[in-house]
């Protein structure tokens, strides 16, 4: 689905482009190529199940350690690892 304009007489190349790019985003070519990048496969019912008994168990995990005392609940920042 190409976006097409036609130059107005006496318009210029400013005012245009300003035009091209309203009816662009306003068509979501954009957006329909953004999904179309990337192919995900469908996920099963059993995968889902899967990893929402896994996420459940690390929250599970975590919340206990987090209790006994063995790491803390403050939020670690974002690149700040060990480097190796």
């Amino acid at each position: 689905m190409p976006v097409q304009i036609k130059r107005k007489p006496k318009e210029n190349m400013y005012g245009l482009l300003r035009r091209f790019q309203d009816v662009f985003r306003k068509s979501r070519v954009n957006v329909l190529a953004r999904q179309n990048m990337y192919y995900q496969k469908p996920a099963n019912k059993a995968f889902i199940k899967k990893d929402a008994l896994r996420r459940k168990y690390n929250r599970e995990k975590r919340d206990y350690l987090i209790r006994i005392g063995k790491i803390s609940d403050e939020p670690v920042a974002p690149g700040r690892g060990k480097k190796r």
